[in-house]
């Protein structure tokens, strides 16, 4: 299958390598489900963490029910109080979330690392977009940054809910990852509609946060 994405023209930490190394076995013992495909049946999830129907090409991994409506209410926690705990040792800030962050984050060398992206969206149709910028997180300054920013923005924006990801909200963001959708990941919406993170979870904390609404196109 031919895959239009990112790809990644940064080297990133090998720390950071060492730290996906799990997502990606995870990815191997838990099926892969595609569009049109039965889904597992989730009666014991909240209605908001069902994700929507699959689109076309969005290959997605479903965790356990019990553990999904566990780490929900553990964001809706967490980002309430401002936690830092609920953000892993690295955290890579997507582009999508570092276009919204950057002009309120400040950070040098010892604090994150370049993460340079190329956008293959328009390559679809022979033409290359320009690359767009994140970052890896991995000081705690950072890491305090980020737990602060982030509920901050919520607040101001009216509160928040945590929910899974809708149909079109996975076709416009697997276009940006070209990688396989994990559970644990959450969308974390502001009620007033400016955010829409998307954060995903390794152990229990959150190792990558994206965010629809700084990436280019509708969805």
């Amino acid at each position: 299958m031919k895959y239009p994405a990112f790809i990644c023209v940064t080297l990133l930490l090998a720390s950071c390598a060492t730290t996906e190394q799990p997502a990606q076995s995870a990815s191997r013992t838990r099926k892969a489900y595609v569009a049109g495909e039965p889904v597992p049946i989730m009666t014991a999830r909240l209605p908001e963490l069902v994700p929507g129907a699959l689109p076309p090409r969005v290959r997605y991994h479903f965790a356990d029910d019990d553990m999904v409506n566990r780490l929900a209410e553990r964001l809706k926690i967490g980002l309430s109080s401002a936690d830092a705990s609920l953000y892993g040792d690295i955290v890579m800030v997507q582009p999508g979330a570092w276009s919204r962050l950057k002009n309120t984050m400040s950070l040098d060398s010892t604090d994150a690392s370049n993460l340079s992206m190329l956008d293959l969206k328009s390559g679809l149709n022979g033409g290359l977009a320009g690359g767009l910028q994140g970052r890896v997180f991995r000081s705690k300054h950072a890491m305090d940054l980020l737990s602060a920013e982030i509920p901050k923005r919520l607040h101001e924006d009216g509160g928040f809910q945590v929910r899974a990801l809708r149909t079109t909200e996975m076709a416009k963001w697997w276009i940006y990852i070209a990688l396989d959708i994990e559970e644990p990941t959450f969308v974390i919406e502001s009620a007033g509609g400016h955010y829409r993170f998307i954060v995903a979870l390794l152990k229990e904390k959150i190792f990558s946060i994206d965010e629809l609404n700084g990436l280019p196109g509708e969805g």
